[in-house]
Parts: structure tokens; C-alpha cells; sequence
């Protein structure tokens, strides 16, 4: 499930030689939150994941997987989202 231009939309996107920062909108009327604390909003962590790597994607211009991962990088999954 392809999550760009439909549960989030890329505002703004800056490129460096080792880094990628975007700047995003959820559209907060998406369904996936009509499941998912429809009272509080709350964005599932898997979709905090998939966001980086679609936009990860859009910037190598492939595909591509996580084979990897740990707490602190998570934890900035959930800064960019925030």
C-alpha cells in the first residue's frame, strides 16, 4: 500500500550528499484513523516507517526494504512525523 499523495503529501524536501529532511502533511481524515483512536489521533508506527521509506524511494528512485532497525531510529521516525 502506497501511502504518498493520499495518507501524506511531501510540502517540502531538502537533499544532501547523506541526508534527506522533508517536511510532510497527514491527511487527517485518512481511514486509517477511524480505527486507530479515532477520539485522539495518534499516526500507527508502521506508518511512521512506511512515510520514510516511500520517501526514501522517491529520492533513489528504487525500491527499497529495511533490514534494520533500533529504538533511536524509530524514535526519529516518530520526530518526523510529529
Amino acid at each position: 500500500m502506497t501511502l504518498l499523495n493520499d495518507f501524506f503529501f511531501i510540502l517540502h524536501q531538502e537533499l544532501a550528499p547523506d541526508s534527506v529532511k522533508a517536511k510532510i502533511t497527514i491527511n487527517q481524515h485518512h481511514k486509517i484513523f477511524e480505527g486507530h483512536f479515532p477520539e485522539m489521533t495518534v499516526v500507527p508506527g508502521v506508518c511512521m516507517v512506511q512515510i520514510v521509506l516511500e520517501i526514501m524511494e522517491a529520492v533513489v528512485g528504487k525500491p527499497v526494504r529495511l533490514t534494520e532497525s533500533d529504538l533511536k531510529e524509530i524514535e526519529s521516525v516518530a520526530e518526523l512525523a510529529a
